[in-house]
């Protein structure tokens, strides 16, 4: 009963007294034998990468809050057949501005920059990844096997404040990919 995890059973005999099973008017007991059960687990192997975004001058969030999109992308590899559906979300590792947005904060720290976030768009960037939705994997086959199945996105930086509050430094942020299998 309840939830079955991934793994293995060790083969067992259960044991069944039963009235009902009568061997010349004496109850008897049944022996069933249960071989090794494997339960696995459908589940991808997930990859992201370093992005590394291109120096930007500060007089480059004069006109604009978004300078400089950089296309990156999560893979999903080997997913099995046989699910529904497979979906993800993302989630900055470090405060989030607005989540509609896609944006959150730069880390914070010895020599990051100030008035700069990040922003995360979707592969043709023109609309935020909403960090409190969940988007489907859009080429998961539930019938065949699925070698490589890309996520592609967009970051860029964000101004979070007036121009005149930004501040040289580094840039930096981490986002976390949580995949649902339905």
């Amino acid at each position: 009963m309840g939830k079955i995890s991934a793994g293995s059973t060790s083969a067992f005999t259960p044991v069944q007294a039963d009235p009902n099973y009568d061997v010349g008017g004496i109850a008897s007991t049944k022996y069933f034998t249960v071989n090794p059960v494997t339960f696995n687990t459908l589940s991808c192997l997930a990859e992201g990468m370093n992005v590394t975004l291109p120096s930007v001058q500060k007089s480059e969030f004069n006109s604009s809050i978004t300078p400089r999109v950089t296309p990156f992308q999560f893979t999903l590899r080997n997913c099995p057949a046989g699910m529904d559906s497979v979906t993800y979300q993302v989630t900055p590792m470090s405060p989030i501005i607005t989540s509609a947005d896609g944006t959150f904060a730069n880390n914070t720290g010895t020599g990051m920059a100030l008035g700069v976030g990040l922003r995360i768009t979707d592969s043709a960037n023109t609309a935020a990844v909403d960090f409190a939705t969940t988007y489907p994997v859009a080429d998961y086959s539930p019938t065949s096997g699925n070698s490589a199945l890309p996520i592609p996105m967009n970051v860029s930086y964000f101004r979070t404040d007036t121009a005149d509050a930004v501040t040289p430094g580094r840039v930096q942020g981490a986002l976390q990919l949580t995949v649902f299998y339905n």
